[in-house]
């Protein structure tokens, strides 16, 4: 079972990142940074109302002392209503991705030291191990470390929705001028291969597979939750 779900060399969606990804994205982000001037004063010139309320949403989610603690508790509960102990395991396995896309990010971050634009130092502004703390965004890194655990241990829709919060917080960073494009590009990066990795290695360690959409349990999961009225109570059973 978890050799068909992913765990053999082969399997299709199985491949885990490579450094040759990294490598790749790193060149790509290099040539990005050419573009953070032009792309801060686009942005900054376009402020307006809405894009005040959609970055304030992107900032709280990327803000991992708001959202871990929901994220850590929801996971394991919802991986024990669709999995058992098997499910508890590939949530385990997700936060390890969450935390090792997270540090590896914030590792570089504060080597590199890179002022931020709101600091008006300008692009090529870099002051290693001082604070600094630009180079890559860990609103993004965290985000996007989110959505690739939750991709790497499930197989479907999960997924989706935390790639377009994950989208959304890295812009706002951007829009609200704490980060350069490039920035946000390399965090989200670090974030989605240390995410998959972590959350790759995670699994094996602990002998689970990945989710799949078909499997009964996975589908039924509702079936789990059952409505309880009595004269002093009203509300709901879930059954683990």
């Amino acid at each position: 079972m978890a050799c068909a779900a992913y765990a053999c060399p082969g399997a299709a969606g199985a491949q885990a990142p490579t450094w040759e990804q990294l490598a790749g994205g790193i060149v790509v982000i290099g040539s990005l940074a050419g573009f953070d001037e032009s792309i801060r004063d686009f942005t900054i010139a376009r402020r307006g109302d809405w894009g005040d309320r959609l970055a304030s949403i992107g900032r709280d989610y990327g803000d991992w002392q708001l959202t871990a603690p929901v994220f850590f508790g929801g996971s394991a509960l919802f991986g024990l209503m669709t999995g058992g102990s098997e499910g508890l395991g590939r949530a385990g396995a997700a936060v390890v991705g969450v935390v090792a896309g997270s540090f590896a990010n914030e590792t570089i971050n504060q080597i590199v030291g890179r002022y931020r634009p709101d600091q008006g130092r300008g692009v090529l502004a870099f002051d290693p191990f001082r604070g600094h703390s630009s180079f890559g965004s860990g609103h993004a890194a965290y985000s996007f470390a989110i959505a690739a655990a939750v991709d790497e241990v499930t197989d479907g829709w999960l997924a989706v929705p935390f790639y377009g919060l994950a989208g959304l917080t890295a812009l706002s960073r951007v829009y609200l001028d704490r980060h350069w494009f490039s920035d946000i590009a390399f965090g989200g990066l670090m974030g989605y291969l240390g995410g998959r990795l972590g959350a790759r290695i995670a699994s094996q360690r602990l002998g689970v597979a990945r989710a799949s959409a078909t499997e009964p349990e996975s589908r039924s999961w509702l079936m789990r939750i059952e409505p309880v009225a009595t004269p002093s109570f009203l509300g709901a059973r879930v059954r683990l």
